[in-house]
C-alpha cells in the first residue's frame, strides 16, 4: 500500500482534496489555509469482491415522444409518403395548382404504400408543393450536402422537376431534372449543398416548371452526415452516454390506445401483412446528370406503412427497428426491443377493453412477431430453418450480413393483472417450445412488465411476483429467475429517490425465489411524493439528478439484482408545448441539444460502473454525526422527511481500478470523508470526476451551467474527500 507522501490538498473548482497526516487522525493537512474537521470515514475492502454487477446495467431508453422520433430521424420532409390521416400535412401548395392525395390507390409505389399525391400544374410557370418538416421546421447548415429524392410517375409530362431550398426571401440550394415520360414509378435523385444556413421558414420545394401533371411519392431529403439514418449530433449525444443496451421502441408507443394503432416492428421494415414477407421495390433511378440505373430495395421507407403513435398520433416508421439495432450497433450497446403483448396500453387506452384471446390467431400474430424478430435481428442466412433463413436474408438484403447483438426481448410496457400475466406466459410457453427446436429462441431473455408504479415493486404490491410465485408453486418454473426479468417502473418525488436509496438491499437473494429487475423508466419528476405530500423543487434541476444519483448507488450496489437500467424519457423538445412529457434528459431544437443536469449524472455512472461491489463501510465522527442526515422542508416550510446526507458505492472493474461514488445530496453542508482503502496497492494519482452545483435549483434550460469536472489528486494510504454540497463524485483509483 503506498503510504503518505506529505504533499498538501489541490482544489479545482468545486473540488476540496487533503491527505491526512496520520492514520485515524482528525485534522487535516489544509485546505488552502484553512484547516478542517474529518466528519465521515469511508472504509473499502479492496481485495475481497462481492456481487457481481451486470455487464449490462446502464444504458438508455428511447420512445417516439415529445417528437423524439422525428428529431432523431435525419429525414427534413414529414408526411414524405403522405399517409398521415391528415394526408397533406406539412404541405402546402405553390403557384396555380391542383393537388389531391390518392389513398389505398391499386397503383402505388407496393402493396404497403398505397398513398401518393397526384399533382396537375394549370400556369405557365413553376407549380408544385413546398414542405415545412418536422416540429419547428427544417434546418440546413452551411456547405453541407444534402441527398434529395422524389418518386414520380410521370404520364405524359415532358417539362422539368425543379427542387428548392428556400425560406421565400433566399434561396439556399436547388436542382433540375429533365422527366421522363412514364407509366411506370421512377426515382429522381441527387445532392445539394446549401450556400448558408437557415433554420426559420425553411421549406422544400417540389416543382414542375410547365403545366402538366405528375405523380409524386417517397420525397426525402436527408443530411449526408447522418448516422445510420439518425440526426448526427442526436446520435452522438446517446453515444456520449456510453450505454450498454438500449431499450426501444417504447413504451406506451408499442401498445396504442386500441390495438390497431400499436406499433408493429414489421410495419417498420415494410413486411405486407397480408403475405408476411418484405416488400421488395425495383426502380430505375435518375441523377441530376442524366444517369440512370437500377435500384431495389427491401425495408425501406418506400415500403414502410405510416402508423399510429399514442403520443404524436402518427409515425411513418422513418426510424423503424432495423435503424434502432444499426444505432445500438454504433453505441456499442445490446438492443432491447419490446413488442406487443396483444393488449392495448392500459394506462392511456382500455386495455381490459382491446386484448386479444390467447390461442385466437389474432393472439398468434403477435406470438409470432416475437418469435420472428428473433431469427430477423440473430438468424443465419444458411440456418437449416428455413424460417430462420428468410429473415435473416431479409435483414441482410437491408444492408447487414452478420446478426445484430441482441440479449433481452420485452413482452408488453405497463401492464398487469391476470389477464396479461397470462397473455406473457403463452409467449414464455411459446419461446420454450420454438427453443426446443431451434435454440436461437433460448438466447434471450424475457421481460416481463410489473405495472408502472413504485408501489408495484417489493416496496408495496410487487405484481410480477405474485405470478413468478403462483408459476413456482404449480411446479412450471424451478425457479423465479426461469420466469422473468422483472420490468419496474416509477416516476417519483425526489426526496423518495432520497428516502429509498436501499430499496434493492432487502430483496431476495434466495436461489429459488429471488429474481432480476429491469429499472426500466424511472426519474424524478413528481411534484408529490409517494405519501402524497408535496416538496418545493425545479425538475432537471441539480438537485433532482443528485437525488437519481443517490438512489443509482443502491442499482449498482445490488448489480446482481438489477439487471438492466434506464432513466426515462430521453428526449423532449426544448419549447415545453412540443412536449408530451415535461421532465426529459436531453433537449432539442431543429439545430442543437442541451443536456440535463440528469444526462451528466447517467454518464458518470455509466462510464464508471464496475464489475465487481466491493464491501464499504460508512462511518461518522461521533461529533458529526448529526451531519449524516438532513430535513427536507415540505411545500410552504411544513415539516417534511429526513434523509441521509451521503451515499456511495465502491466497485472494481476488469482492468483492477476501485471505482468509489460518493453523492453529497445535503444543499447546505459539505463533508469531509476519510477513504481506507485496504487490501491493495495503488497508484497515488487518483483520477476525480465530479458534477456539484453550489444551488440545487441549477438547471442546463438555457446553457450548460453544470458539467462534470476532471481532476486528478494524489492520495496517500489514507486520503480524506471533500464532498461538496449537492456533489456526485467518481474516484477512479489505478491499484498495482
Amino acid at each position: 500500500m503506498k503510504k503518505f507522501n506529505g504533499k498538501k490538498a489541490r482544489r479545482t473548482g468545486a473540488i476540496c482534496l487533503a491527505l491526512s497526516a496520520l492514520m485515524g487522525a482528525s485534522a487535516l493537512v489544509g485546505c488552502g489555509d484553512d484547516s478542517e474537521k474529518l466528519h465521515a470515514r469511508l472504509t473499502v475492502d479492496g481485495a475481497t469482491r462481492g456481487a457481481e454487477i451486470s455487464d449490462d446495467l446502464f444504458g438508455i431508453f428511447l420512445e417516439d415522444i415529445n417528437y423524439a422520433g422525428d428529431a432523431l430521424n435525419a429525414e427534413l420532409i414529414r408526411n414524405k409518403t403522405f399517409g398521415y390521416e391528415e394526408s397533406k400535412k406539412a404541405w402546402s401548395d405553390v403557384g396555380n395548382v391542383t393537388t389531391t392525395v390518392i389513398s389505398d390507390a391499386e397503383d402505388g409505389i407496393c402493396a404497403t404504400n398505397r398513398e401518393y399525391l397526384h399533382l396537375e400544374n394549370a400556369g405557365e410557370g413553376e407549380g408544385g408543393v413546398s414542405n415545412v418538416g418536422f416540429v419547428e421546421g427544417m434546418a440546413i447548415q452551411k456547405d453541407a450536402t444534402y441527398t434529395f429524392s422524389v418518386y414520380v410517375r410521370a404520364g405524359a409530362y415532358a417539362g422539368n422537376l425543379v427542387v428548392r431550398l428556400t425560406d421565400g426571401a433566399t434561396e439556399y440550394a436547388a436542382a433540375k431534372f429533365r422527366v421522363q415520360s412514364s407509366e411506370d414509378w421512377v426515382k429522381y435523385q441527387t445532392t445539394l449543398t446549401a450556400s448558408d444556413s437557415c433554420s426559420k421558414d425553411l421549406t422544400c420545394q417540389v416543382l414542375l416548371d410547365q403545366a402538366g401533371a405528375v405523380d409524386l411519392d417517397v420525397v426525402s431529403l436527408e443530411p449526408d452526415d447522418n448516422i445510420n439514418g439518425f440526426r448526427k449530433d442526436l446520435a452522438e449525444a446517446l453515444n456520449g452516454l456510453s450505454p450498454r443496451f438500449v431499450r426501444f421502441p417504447g413504451g406506451c408507443v408499442i401498445e396504442g390506445k386500441t390495438l390497431e394503432l400499436a406499433y408493429d416492428w414489421k410495419d417498420s421494415i415494410g413486411v405486407d401483412k397480408e403475405t408476411g414477407k418484405a416488400v421488395e421495390v425495383t426502380t430505375s433511378v435518375v441523377y441530376e446528370d442524366g444517369a440512370t440505373e437500377t435500384e431495389t430495395v427491401t425495408g425501406a421507407d418506400v415500403a414502410r406503412r405510416t402508423g399510429g403513435n399514442i403520443w404524436t398520433t402518427q409515425t411513418d416508421y422513418g426510424i423503424g427497428f432495423y435503424e434502432y439495432f444499426m444505432l445500438c450497433e454504433y453505441l456499442g450497446a445490446t438492443a432491447i426491443p419490446i413488442v406487443n403483448c396483444g393488449i392495448a396500453c392500459m394506462t392511456q387506452g382500455d386495455g381490459q377493453q382491446y386484448q386479444t384471446e390467447i390461442g385466437s390467431e389474432e393472439f398468434n400474430y403477435y406470438v409470432q412477431n416475437a418469435l420472428d424478430l428473433v431469427l430477423y435481428a440473430k438468424g443465419d442466412v444458411n440456418s437449416s430453418d428455413p424460417e430462420e433463413a428468410y429473415w435473416a436474408s431479409v435483414r441482410t438484403a437491408m444492408g447487414h450480413a452478420e446478426p445484430f447483438e441482441m440479449d433481452y426481448i420485452g413482452i408488453g410496457n405497463e401492464q398487469w393483472g391476470n389477464a396479461y400475466y397470462e397473455h406473457y406466459e403463452a409467449f414464455r410457453d411459446a419461446f420454450i417450445a420454438a427453443g426446443e427446436e431451434n435454440e436461437l429462441y433460448r438466447s434471450v431473455e424475457l421481460i416481463v412488465g410489473n405495472g408502472c408504479l413504485f408501489t408495484d415493486t417489493e416496496y408495496g404490491t410487487p405484481l410480477a411476483r405474485a405470478s413468478m410465485y403462483k408459476a413456482l408453486k404449480s411446479g412450471k418454473i424451478e425457479k423465479c429467475t426461469d420466469y422473468a426479468i422483472v420490468d419496474e417502473h416509477y416516476y417519483m418525488n425526489y426526496t423518495d429517490f432520497l428516502a429509498n436509496a436501499d430499496h434493492y438491499d432487502t430483496y431476495s437473494r434466495d436461489e429459488t425465489k429471488k429474481y432480476y429487475v429491469f429499472a426500466g423508466e424511472y426519474s424524478a419528476n413528481q411534484q408529490a411524493d409517494l405519501k402524497g405530500d408535496t416538496y418545493s423543487v425545479i425538475f432537471n434541476s441539480v438537485t433532482a439528478a443528485i437525488a437519481e444519483a443517490a438512489y443509482m448507488t443502491g442499482i449498482e450496489r445490488n448489480g446482481d439484482i438489477v439487471k438492466l437500467a434506464a432513466y426515462a424519457p430521453v428526449f423532449g423538445h426544448k419549447v415545453g408545448a412540443n412536449n408530451q412529457w415535461a421532465v426529459d434528459m436531453i433537449y432539442y431544437d431543429n439545430t442543437s441539444y442541451l443536456p440535463s443536469c440528469n444526462y451528466y449524472v447517467q454518464q458518470m455512472f455509466s462510464q464508471n460502473q464496475g464489475d465487481y461491489v466491493l464491501n464499504a463501510e460508512l462511518t461518522y465522527e461521533k461529533k458529526f454525526e448529526e451531519m449524516a442526515t438532513y430535513e427536507i422542508k415540505r411545500s410552504g416550510g411544513a415539516k417534511g422527511k429526513t434523509v441521509d446526507s451521503l451515499y456511495y458505492v465502491a466497485s472494481v472493474d476488469e482492468n483492477g481500478d476501485i471505482i468509489i461514488k460518493i453523492v453529497n445530496a445535503n444543499p447546505d453542508q459539505h463533508v469531509n470523508v476519510a477513504i481506507d482503502l485496504t487490501g491493495v496497492t495503488y497508484d497515488p494519482s487518483v483520477e476525480v470526476t465530479v458534477l456539484q452545483s453550489d444551488s440545487g435549483k441549477t438547471t442546463n434550460k438555457d446553457s450548460i451551467e453544470v458539467a462534470p469536472e476532471k481532476s486528478t489528486m494524489q492520495a496517500g494510504e489514507e486520503f480524506v474527500y471533500r464532498a461538496e454540497k449537492n456533489s456526485l463524485t467518481v474516484l477512479r483509483i489505478h491499484t498495482k
